[in-house]
């Protein structure tokens, strides 16, 4: 067997089920604990381009990547020991247990349903046409508090980016997949794993930079990263990566990086975030790490916003959630056929205004009489309608601040 397990292997306590995902350094399975009916995803260290798979499943290094595979499995074990031991903390996927077996090493984690950032803000700016910088802000706010942690915890990610962060059904943001996470202690990486687009530049290898000398990795290193993230929620496009960035400037010095603030300006003042929001965004997106704040409470301070723990985050996940009713409630609407759908298709700025508007045609004196004479003309789907609407209304004066 040259891919992924069996499904039906058990190990560690649970039974391997379908492949979630892979990527260079490892596989990705649900797994089901049976006896207490209970959904994980287990993640197993399998670098593809270092290691081979037995008939029965053992997992042995090639010829020559004795080191190679050594290293990241240690790497891979220390790393998952210490995810496991961190403190709860909202925002960041919680391990369960860590273990080896097969000739090489498994992290049991919390099973997260959802969908990833990078499926989730596409669908919202098709919608909307752009991200409200409420829901923004509680977004980093979310995400920085978790790195937070995990930097407090001398770990950093390293490979922060829209599909490594799953939007809870509930709305609550969640970094995932620490396969390329490593500790502070350790100056250099011993294998490089990053997502070019979101990389910072210190963690290009030196022969790919040219550099002098290599530039520390950090916690600015995870913040890069997020603020790309952020520039590409603001803007709607992604800058230049950062080795791009770095070889024009040594060929011409000229940093081809354009601010996001000036991109919206071009457009015409785009949705109007705040100042702000825009210098925390072309802050962290700061070529040198010098330039980057160092923390996360340095970063969010930018905004006037602080860290916080898990109980801080209510208003992030109803916001992330209410967007996603209101596109759901739209959607049944228009499939109803009623020609009440349009309240539901709009952003929720829309949806207040026309909730107004409706108020204040309810407060008129036909309203009631008109809304008799349409129920009693169209029968049970216009009750159905009429009923959502009323939810629609209800939802959208909450949004609006007024209930």
């Amino acid at each position: 067997m040259q891919g992924g397990l069996q499904s039906g292997t058990v190990l560690g306590g649970v039974t391997v089920g379908e492949t979630l995902g892979s990527g260079g350094f490892g596989v990705t399975y649900v797994a089901h604990d049976t006896k207490r009916g209970r959904k994980y995803a287990l993640k197993e260290y399998f670098p593809y381009d270092f290691a081979a798979r037995g008939p029965d499943g053992t997992v042995s290094s090639r010829p020559d990547c004795e080191m190679q595979f050594d290293l990241g499995l240690k790497s891979f074990v220390t790393e998952a020991m210490t995810l496991r031991d961190l403190p709860d903390q909202e925002g960041l996927v919680k391990v369960r247990a860590a273990f080896e077996k097969f000739g090489t090493a498994y992290c049991l984690m919390e099973y997260i349903e959802g969908d990833p950032v990078d499926r989730m803000v596409p669908r919202m700016l098709k919608r909307y046409g752009h991200i409200p910088e409420e829901i923004i802000r509680q977004f980093t706010v979310s995400i920085a508090s978790a790195l937070a942690a995990l930097h407090d915890n001398k770990l950093i990610h390293r490979d922060v980016k829209p599909g490594n962060v799953m939007i809870r059904r509930d709305g609550q943001p969640i970094l995932i997949d620490f396969g390329a996470a490593r500790s502070l202690k350790t100056r250099k990486a011993s294998v490089s794993m990053f997502t070019r687009r979101y990389a910072a530049i210190e963690q290009f290898p030196l022969e790919m930079t040219n550099a002098q000398t290599a530039m520390r990795e950090g916690p600015w290193s995870d913040l890069f990263a997020l603020s790309v993230m952020l520039y590409e929620m603001a803007t709607g496009t992604l800058p230049p990566d950062a080795l791009t960035r770095l070889q024009a400037m040594q060929a011409d010095s000229c940093d081809p990086f354009v601010p996001a603030r000036e991109v919206l300006a071009e457009r015409g003042g785009g949705p109007g975030y705040s100042a702000g929001l825009l210098t925390l965004i072309d802050t962290g997106c700061s070529l040198l790490p010098q330039d980057r704040p160092g923390d996360a409470a340095a970063y969010l301070a930018l905004m006037g916003e602080t860290l916080v723990g898990g109980q801080g985050r209510g208003r992030a996940r109803a916001h992330f959630g209410v967007a996603e009713r209101l596109r759901d409630l739209g959607e049944v609407l228009v499939n109803s056929g009623t020609a009440m759908s349009r309240l539901g298709a709009g952003s929720a700025g829309a949806a207040g205004g026309q909730a107004s508007a409706l108020m204040g045609a309810i407060k008129g004196g036909g309203a009631w009489t008109r809304i008799r004479d349409f129920l009693r003309g169209h029968g049970a789907l216009a009750m159905v309608g009429l009923i959502v609407l009323l939810a629609l209304v209800v939802v959208a004066l909450g949004l609006a601040g007024w209930i």
